[in-house]
């Protein structure tokens, strides 16, 4: 048995150093990037909170955790695949820095409305399919407090609305989904593009509220990114840095040759505003 715990303590010890030595070349990387030895700290401090097993990466219970979002929310999956920049399963710091910045600066209303678009938009295709629009809703009006049932969790506190009595039932709920679907369809294609969700969020504007409560919970623990993310445009080096973030963690320690961007997840710097200036810019709303 001594020398199982000696080769588990050795192995440990090598995780350790391992995990240690991917944080000083992930600082070196950020310093060289145009950061300062402050903001380096205090990001990969943000980091490593939510990195709770030490592997490099944060999953999506680590991410749920850090950010005290339910395991069962709608949008969770989606959020983390958003933040996933190299489509590679993993969320890289890079990743983290990049798309967290984005919710570290004052934004308007239409960078809102768009983090909820690209967040409903739960199979990515550019536009929003009554299954989708169904789940919105779901989420919108079926929020509340926390209560037990049978042992398993539930909600009832009404703080949006009253959930299906909202639309007379069940049944008055499916016509209503129907009723604001053709309200916010404007071409009649069956389905709800950007231009038609913009246009009707003032109408129905409280369905962004799934959305707007995800981005509150981000945003506030944002700062840090948020400097990085100034820090390096004021270098001049944001492509550096995306360039890092939209790698696969198998080719992010390689040559810049060999790296499989994914350009298309990234054509904006702001990667989840309506196109505005990224987290050095400002929007009034």
């Amino acid at each position: 048995m001594g020398n199982c715990g000696s080769s588990g303590g050795s192995s440990d010890a090598a995780a350790r150093d391992r995990y240690e030595a991917g944080q000083k070349q992930t600082a070196a990387k950020l310093t060289r990037l145009g950061c300062t030895r402050g903001t380096v700290s205090a990001v990969l401090k943000l980091y490593r909170q939510a990195d709770t097993n030490r592997d490099g990466h944060v999953d999506l219970g680590e991410f749920a955790r850090q950010f005290d979002i339910e395991r069962r929310n709608p949008f969770l999956a989606r959020l983390v695949q958003l933040f996933d920049l190299s489509g590679d399963g993993q969320m890289s710091v890079f990743e983290y820095v990049v798309c967290l910045s984005q919710f570290g600066a004052r934004r308007g209303r239409g960078d809102h409305i768009y983090f909820a678009w690209r967040l409903f938009d739960v199979d990515d295709d550019g536009s929003l399919t009554k299954d989708e629009f169904v789940r919105v809703l779901k989420s919108t009006y079926m929020r509340g407090g926390e209560h037990r049932r049978g042992g398993e969790k539930f909600n009832t506190d009404d703080r949006v609305g009253r959930g299906f009595s909202n639309f007379g039932g069940v049944g008055g709920f499916a016509k209503g989904i129907e009723s604001i679907i053709r309200d916010m369809d404007a071409d009649g294609d069956g389905e709800i593009g950007l231009k038609e969700f913009t246009a009707v969020m003032k109408k129905y504007q409280h369905f962004m509220a799934p959305a707007f409560d995800i981005w509150q919970k981000l945003e506030a623990l944002a700062a840090p990114c948020a400097r990085v993310y100034a820090e390096v445009r004021a270098a001049g080096k944001l492509d550096e840095l995306i360039d890092l973030a939209m790698c696969s963690s198998d080719t992010r320690h390689g040559e810049l040759s060999s790296r499989a961007l994914r350009a298309d997840r990234a054509d904006d710097e702001s990667l989840f505003g309506g196109g505005g200036g990224g987290a050095g810019g400002g929007g009034g709303g």
